[in-house]
């Protein structure tokens, strides 16, 4: 272990940096978009020069304001960044946190579910599971091969993962209902006290040192190794450098950045997506990766859903997102049928339509229950669920949904070819007499919509998650162009694609938990390798 050479935190005590960056939460949102230099990472460049053993590269970094020392740097206070710490400080690390955020700790908040396998909880509420069965359901859940070393490591110890979790003061429920994660319920409910934040429940007294506005904007190399990272103050401008054994980068993902979403998947930036994914899910642990010259796997493997609205409270860009609605079809401005109406947990519909996007029509008895939903972060009180009627989004301005008790009303009122109600009564008649939907599906009058009344909705990709990211081996080692690990630093979390390995293929229910189980692997590694 190194020793903490300096405990001084920059840009005065805790409390005074606090107040000072308090004063920026009016600006928080616009720390959701990055400059595009890290698209380095994102880009196809000429692969960024290793690690060297040369003095140059420290010297060339910022002068260090403070002369300190950590056995661990962790970037990032999210799950994966919260369970490096804890799981370092288990072994007797020293460890600093950095949060580019005015808040630590948002992303444990919205991380609500974390899917585990063959658990306490599951056996306690007569769940029978294996990771046997797990590794057999993993393609049709995921896409990606049940064998791959990365999953197997991640189901095998997924219980223990959360035991441990609980041992450090975790609230985890019984895992809810749900086909999204195979056979049998695996998503459990992670449960904070409604009065204290949750990062505040975890790290309160722990001996981790916590610093927010604070951005990593480099890091230290010496002898192909990372020894630690460069920083700079958003609040006051200062910038330093700390020393570390590792670094553990658990920075979450790029969805925010929408010049990077265009890199990797040009057609769902074309898409006219809105934002599903945390405010800080900007990228910027990404210039970091590309200055150590780590390799990337599978950036394109992106989490989007055809549910979304744009909020009309809140800036372009914020979503609400769809419920209660099972019986619609799909059409596009052209008042045509483009593709089939199975359901809304893909955005590959959203990819085909014509000029004009993607509408949702609806109808029937169910619309009264129907509603939108914003992301947890954009709650007035994030303890307190909140949500809105069809009429209520209605009344808040939308110019997105619809309603009337004609079907042609509606259509009129959005702007759509007349065609759209004419599409509505041909595929009802299909459904009256069990018919082919054109698309390959055989209908049953239990697909009909019947109004009234009725609904249309301009419905977008909403951007969730990423599931790849920068390429790691199964413990965490983040990865050169040659697969070789990169000394003295980890990923874990989103920035990685949820699983260490890779393996997490389409994406799946509950990743917070291989958010968290990738943090106490990694933060183990780094305070002990």
């Amino acid at each position: 272990m190194t020793e903490n050479a300096s405990a001084a935190k920059p840009g005065g005590t805790g409390h005074e940096r606090w107040r000072g960056m308090c004063a920026l939460a009016g600006l928080s949102r616009k720390m959701c978009y990055t400059p595009p230099m890290w698209l380095l990472v994102a880009c196809d460049p000429a692969p960024p020069a290793l690690p060297s053993d040369s003095s140059e590269d420290i010297d060339s970094a910022p002068p260090a304001s403070v002369g300190e020392s950590f056995d661990v740097v962790v970037v990032g206070t999210g799950p994966a960044g919260v369970a490096a710490a804890l799981a370092a400080e288990d072994q007797g690390a020293t460890v600093v946190m950095f949060e580019r955020a005015t808040e630590p700790g948002q992303g444990m908040r919205y991380a609500g579910t974390a899917t585990a396998v063959d658990t306490p909880w599951q056996r306690a509420m007569g769940v029978e599971d294996s990771v046997e069965l797990a590794s057999s359901e993993w393609q049709g859940i995921t896409g990606e091969p049940c064998d791959l070393p990365g999953v197997m490591a991640y189901l095998e110890q997924s219980s223990n993962a959360l035991v441990w979790l609980e041992q450090h003061g975790f609230s985890i429920g019984a895992p809810k209902p749900s086909t999204d994660e195979g056979s049998v319920p695996r998503a459990h409910v992670i449960m904070w006290p409604p009065d204290v934040a949750p990062f505040t429940a975890i790290m309160s007294g722990r001996a981790a040192e916590v610093r927010v506005g604070v951005e990593v904007s480099g890091p230290l190399l010496a002898e192909g190794r990372v020894v630690g990272v460069t920083w700079r103050d958003l609040l006051t401008g200062e910038v330093g450098e700390t020393r570390a054994g590792a670094v553990v980068l658990a920075t979450g993902g790029f969805l925010r950045d929408l010049d990077a979403v265009n890199v990797v998947r040009p057609d769902l930036a074309a898409a006219d997506p809105v934002f599903e994914s945390s405010p800080t899910a900007t990228g910027n642990g990404l210039p970091f990766l590309a200055a150590i010259g780590a390799a990337r796997h599978k950036p394109e493997q992106i989490a989007a859903y055809l549910h979304s609205i744009q909020d009309p409270l809140r800036e372009e860009g914020e979503a609400l997102s769809l419920f209660g609605i099972s019986h619609f079809i799909l059409v596009g401005a052209n008042g045509l049928r483009f593709t089939e109406s199975a359901g809304l947990s893909a955005f590959e519909p959203a990819l085909e339509a014509p000029e004009g996007g993607t509408w949702l029509l609806g109808g029937g008895e169910e619309l009264p229950y129907a509603g939108f939903q914003p992301p947890g972060f954009n709650w007035a009180d994030p303890t307190v669920v909140e949500d809105f009627t069809l009429e209520e989004v209605v009344a808040l301005g939308s110019t997105e949904v619809f309603l009337s008790d004609r079907l042609d009303d509606a259509v009129a009122a959005a702007g759509l070819d007349p065609d759209a109600a004419t599409e509505m009564a041909d595929y009802n008649m299909l459904a009256a007499i069990g018919g082919d939907d054109g698309f390959g599906n055989r209908l049953s009058p239990d697909h009909a919509v019947e109004g009234p009344p009725w609904v249309v909705i301009r419905v977008h990709p909403g951007l969730s998650k990423n599931f790849g990211g920068v390429a790691t081996d199964v413990s965490g080692h983040v990865l050169d162009e040659s697969g070789v690990p990169i000394p003295g630093v980890y990923a874990a979390g989103e920035v990685a694609g949820m699983i260490p390995g890779g393996g997490s293929g389409t994406g799946f229910a509950g990743s917070a938990g291989a958010c968290y189980y990738a943090g106490w692997l990694t933060g183990t590694l780094a305070a002990t390798e």
